[in-house]
């Protein structure tokens, strides 16, 4: 289904969001709240043995909730949500996975909703299983999860000492044995919730310190409804379920589209042989989602179709993007109304993808003024501060120090506690100690070949620093390129020096063993982020490639050394230096 062209069926759009949208034109904090009352059922209809229900103001499960509510024995909850702005419920309830539902309340009237969640998909024969308790510190080689032994009957179980909190008990999940968060073991007194980790269970340490912790698969909940997760609303609402099963499809094919391009060869999702399906069933989607657009729903639910339809079309260069230039500018038109800086749709745009998505709207050279107004206008916190982080990049990129500084002092007020826009701190602080031509942080460790390093030793070589993990899919994803530059330019100057987090020499040893020999420079950090040289280097994720010259002055970051752009980086640094 193309976009529509009828110039009349626009202009009513447009009409009908200005309409929706004066009643943003004022502050932009709103303060009224309404509340929505709910129960949260299990995959079998019954109440859960426990459940935590999140209001958020954007929909990643990871942002920062602003209020939350455990729901009573019989799954019953009651939430206040802010009146005419759309927001988010995180619901999660042990051995279920959670689901994020979409809320719109547009007046003081009374909501309610109900949601069904679906049980946590175990792995159809999983290897190895781990268990993870809150007594397993990262001390020494490192020790963070133990491996459960198999049983004869199925389950698999732990047994050993364990160390107590100040309240006498110990918290704990198994790992490796379900898609996605870990879930609880046995016994369990009580359970945990522990955010994008999952529920653990809860005990009191037995006396003797002596703990056996058991995983039955049997005891987890099977799928069997595929439907599932559902929501259900109140008669008003009632629009809030014909939305919900497409946005929860783009989420789930958003998901998928990223597995795709992890396990496709280079990269490239389209080399995927399941990418031709995807594709199908993402263009269905956007056809379903012009159709509510298009069809005789109440405003918000029509606006809301709308900017999905919007950040759901591809990017011209994007895989699938081919004839999507059909209709452009009716959209471009309908969009400049639909995302004024004071609208709360704003909310469903990713902060990557807001720069992109303002330039469709307006002249390249307006886009700064534009995301400055989202960041001043519009009432709903977090797009205020994702603006603010888009601004603080496009200032970085072009080495506008004073208006990075700026953003930076602006973002940290703003998003400082939010575990997404702190990445956007950290990676662009203008006092951070890794930058492109500052010199390298000073640091002095041992290698795993017993010989102390320090930044002095790797003046008059080109070098690579290199912070990763066997655990982690990306960084393994780098070995081909990696050894393809240390074969090509090891001979004119270049080093590697490897940096394992959060392992031991043992896992070093092991993955070494396999296909990727890495005959270069290794140390290993057991206590992972905790560590000095991670502190140092401020590495709060992986993986962190790091090229320095021969002078000892940081050359190139990512994400100019990650994957072939590393090759052209190392080329042109041992020219500049000096072949």
């Amino acid at each position: 289904m193309a976009f529509s062209r009828r110039p009349s069926f626009v202009a009513a759009v447009v009409l009908l969001v200005v309409a929706l949208l004066a009643g943003c034109a004022g502050s932009p904090v709103r303060r009224e709240t309404v509340t929505l009352r709910g129960r949260v059922l299990a995959a079998d209809g019954s109440p859960p043995r426990k459940a935590r229900v999140v209001l958020l103001e954007v929909p990643e499960a990871e942002s920062r909730p602003v209020r939350s509510v455990t729901p009573g024995p019989d799954g019953r909850f009651a939430l206040e949500v802010p009146v005419g702005q759309p927001c988010y419920l995180r619901v999660a309830a042990v051995y279920h996975d959670e689901a994020i539902v979409p809320v719109h309340v547009a007046s003081g009237d009374a909501a309610s909703v109900e949601v069904r969640l679906r049980p946590v998909e175990l792995l159809p024969e999983p290897q190895r299983v781990f268990l993870q308790g809150s007594w397993m510190k990262l001390e020494g080689d490192g020790v963070y999860m133990m491996e459960m032994e198999p049983q004869p009957d199925g389950t698999w179980a732990w047994e050993g000492p364990v160390e107590p909190g100040e309240d006498g008990r110990v918290s704990f999940q198994v790992r490796h044995a379900t898609r996605g968060h870990g879930v609880p073991g046995s016994p369990a007194e009580d359970f945990l919730w522990a955010g994008r980790a999952g529920w653990r269970a809860v005990v009191r340490a037995p006396e003797g310190g002596i703990l056996r912790v058991t995983f039955d698969p049997a005891a987890i909940p099977r799928a069997g409804d595929r439907s599932l997760p559902e929501v259900a609303w109140d008669g008003d609402h009632a629009w809030l379920a014909r939305l919900w099963r497409p946005w929860q499809r783009r989420r789930v094919l958003a998901d998928r589209a990223m597995r795709l391009a992890m396990e496709a060869p280079g990269g490239d999702p389209t080399a995927a042989p399941a990418f031709r399906k995807w594709l199908a069933e993402w263009r269905e989607l956007r056809d379903e989602l012009e159709s509510l657009a298009e069809g005789d729903g109440p405003p918000p639910l029509r606006s809301w179709a709308w900017v999905l339809w919007l950040v759901t079309r591809p990017g011209p260069d994007a895989p699938g993007g081919e004839g999507e230039a059909e209709g452009a500018a009716e959209v471009t038109d309908l969009a400049r109304s639909l995302l004024a800086p004071r609208s709360p749709w704003w909310v469903e745009v990713e902060t990557w993808r807001m720069p992109r998505l303002v330039a469709e709207l307006i002249r390249e050279e307006d886009v700064d003024r534009f995301l400055a107004r989202l960041a001043r206008e519009n009432p709903v916190g977090r797009v205020r501060a994702a603006a603010m982080a888009c601004l603080l990049e496009r200032a970085d990129e072009r080495g506008d120090r004073e208006a990075a500084r700026r953003w930076w002092r602006a973002l940290w007020e703003a998003g400082r506690e939010d575990p997404e826009l702190a990445g956007a701190l950290e990676e662009y602080d203008p006092d951070r100690p890794v930058q492109v031509g500052r010199p390298l942080p000073a640091f002095s460790v041992t290698t795993v070949d017993g010989r102390t390093l320090t930044d002095r030793d790797l003046r008059g070589k080109v070098v690579l620093l290199d912070f990763w993990a066997t655990w982690c899919e990306p960084c393994v994803e780098e070995m081909p390129v990696l050894h393809e530059a240390y074969e090509k330019f090891h001979g004119r100057g270049f080093e590697i020096v490897s940096i394992g987090v959060s392992m031991s020499r043992d896992d070093l040893a092991a993955f070494r063993r396999g296909k990727w020999k890495m005959p270069w420079t290794h140390v290993v950090l057991p206590e992972g982020r905790k560590s000095e040289l991670a502190r140092a280097f401020r590495v709060n994720g992986i993986p962190v490639p790091i090229l320095v010259g021969r002078d000892g002055t940081i050359v190139a970051v990512e994400p100019e050394t990650r994957g072939r752009d590393l090759l052209a980086a190392v080329e042109k640094t041992l020219g500049e230096d000096g072949d």
